[in-house]
């Protein structure tokens, strides 16, 4: 049995509703037999939904994709069913170690303005219910950012980024970026008040260099056929296609 935090407990049970619709990218690879748990951000290419988005769950995402595009029967959510297709990736997040992490985290995304430990990190409730309201992929990455960057237990997690585009990329590093600037700017100020309060002051912002690791190791630009779960994918099928000519 995997302990779940009784403060996460809440999103797993919210979340279960949601395994019903995932449906089979809920289960193994059915070539590999190894289970990659992925959360991703949708973008809708047609021209009448330019704003519209999706986030969801899955452990294939290209079989998920399919789902959502409608080539596959079974599967795919009712709201990218109703309007918004043809659906592609802007963002892939991989590394969750199990299920319950990864829905945790889904659930998180799609209900920033219920999420606790999201609205603990934006320090207000109108904040995270304005944000939730907002439309847009620049919307949708700069919640990404909060959760990976800001949220527990999410951003002690070792995830990786990544992003089909790099035009989406260089969106989100900048949204990295500009809130490491706007927190050394507060540091500044809460320093030199302290200055004035105290005579000390403690330096720079601790998360300063940590976010160009970040960027540097866990934002990463891919084709989605070369992703982990897709290499593992063509190892498999590589040894089983020497494996019938022996």
């Amino acid at each position: 049995e995997i302990a779940v935090p009784s403060d996460q407990q809440s999103i797993s049970q919210k979340t279960a509703p949601s395994t019903t619709t995932t449906n089979h990218s809920d289960r193994p690879n059915q070539i590999t037999g190894t289970k990659h748990f992925h959360c991703y951000l949708l973008r809708s290419l047609h021209p009448d939904h330019p704003l519209k988005s999706y986030i969801g769950f899955c452990t294939y995402p290209p079989r998920r994709l399919r789902q959502h595009n409608g080539i596959l029967k079974n599967g795919g959510a009712h709201r990218t069913k109703r309007s918004g297709r043809p659906w592609t990736f802007v963002t892939i997040i991989h590394g969750f170690n199990d299920k319950i992490t990864a829905l945790q985290f889904e659930w998180a995304w799609q209900n920033v303005h219920k999420s606790k430990s999201f609205r603990e990190a934006v320090g207000c409730d109108k904040l995270a219910k304005k944000m939730r309201k907002r439309l847009g992929l620049k919307a949708r990455l700069e919640e990404l950012r909060i959760l990976l960057r800001e949220c527990l237990p999410f951003c002690l997690y070792s995830l990786v980024v990544y992003f089909p585009e790099e035009k989406y990329r260089d969106v989100f590093c900048r949204l990295v970026l500009e809130a490491r600037e706007r927190k050394r700017n507060e540091k500044v100020e809460e320093d030199r008040v302290d200055i004035l309060d105290e005579g000390d002051g403690d330096g720079d912002s601790p998360h300063s260099d940590n976010d160009e690791e970040f960027l540097a190791n866990c934002v990463k630009v891919c084709p989605v056929d070369e992703m982990p779960f897709a290499k593992d994918e063509l190892e498999i099928k590589e040894k089983k296609k020497a494996a019938r000519k022996n």
